[in-house]
């Protein structure tokens, strides 16, 4: 059995994460250890200790890891950042022998939700509801959007007005392979959700982008509506889900256009979390081989302003 303790891994910003993990594992006895590439990264603090890693880019990253996890008795790893979820899936037997488990779905379901085009497909061949694709820019309607297969955030995602703007775009495309879809104008949505390691769905909730920043919602709106939590659940009979993940859907009027899969926490998951849907607190039932708590009441109509707070560090604590 792997030992107790958690890793999450490029903590980065994500403060209100962390926060929460510590809170639910304080109850069970688990140390919520960080880590990230630059002791600048604030997270850091916030967790009951922390270390600091090479880029994952360096051939010492693995075996570094391996070793402070056997240090601190880390049995468990959440990755939290959709560049590293591919990197933990290819190294997951490696770290399995060495009695770590990584927290998040099934290998086969990453690489398809990685992959723009892979989703796209998977949805086709399931019948979930898609934005209109075109097979090529000189028979689409104008304006459209392009999305390199490989993207994040705001980052590979392309609204182009005319013909002329897409022919130029995808000419520079490291990667020839891209997406081209209608560009929707209805009113977007996330839908938080946690999923056990049975897959089962355990609880969703839909949260208006009332606006965006970088492409995360940096003010959003829990909300009720079970058209999205249906959708969700059925888009999980068709992938292997375990744990938390971001399902991005259009609607309006009972109209539903998936998006995309972020299969792990969102910055603005803060919200569903507040809201009720504790998975921080699955996680931990998880590890420590519980049943999960039953699950509470959902608040609704409750906004998130996201804003930025100063952490000052002083000298003595600037190691861990």
């Amino acid at each position: 059995m792997p030992d107790p303790n958690l890793l999450i891994t490029s903590v980065a910003k994500k403060v209100s994460l962390v926060k929460a993990f510590v809170k639910e594992a304080a109850v069970a006895g688990i140390k919520v250890y960080g880590t990230d590439a630059s002791k600048d990264a604030v997270a850091l603090y916030f967790c009951n200790a922390f270390f600091l890693l090479p880029y994952r880019s360096d051939t010492k990253f693995l075996p570094q890891l391996i070793a402070a996890c056997q240090q601190h008795q880390i049995g468990y790893l959440l990755p939290t950042s959709d560049s590293e979820l591919l990197y933990f899936a290819e190294h997951r037997s490696t770290l399995a022998e060495n009695k770590i488990q990584v927290l998040m779905s099934a290998n086969s379901t990453l690489k398809t939700c990685i992959s723009k085009l892979a989703f796209n497909k998977h949805c086709i061949q399931h019948q979930l509801p898609l934005p209109q694709n075109y097979t090529s820019l000189e028979t689409a309607n104008y304006p459209l959007v392009i999305k390199q297969e490989f993207s994040q955030a705001t980052q590979g995602v392309h609204k182009l007005a005319t013909l002329a703007e897409a022919q130029q775009l995808v000419k520079n495309f490291p990667n020839p392979n891209y997406l081209i879809q209608e560009f929707v104008e209805e009113q977007e949505y996330s839908i938080d959700a946690f999923f056990d390691a049975q897959g089962k769905l355990i609880q969703a909730l839909a949260r208006s982008r009332d606006q965006i920043s970088e492409g995360e919602s940096v003010i959003s709106t829990s909300i009720d509506l079970p058209e999205l939590v249906q959708l969700v659940e059925k888009l999980g009979q068709t992938l292997n889900f375990f744990g938390h993940l971001i399902v991005q859907a259009f609607y309006h009027q009972g109209q539903i256009k998936l998006v995309e899969v972020n299969p792990r926490f969102g910055g603005a998951s803060a919200l569903a979390l507040a809201a009720g849907l504790n998975s921080p607190k699955w996680l931990v039932e998880h590890i420590t081989g519980k049943p999960l708590h039953p699950v509470q009441p959902l608040s609704y109509g409750l906004k998130l302003l996201r804003y930025s707070t100063d952490y000052f560090l002083s000298p003595e604590n600037k190691s861990n």
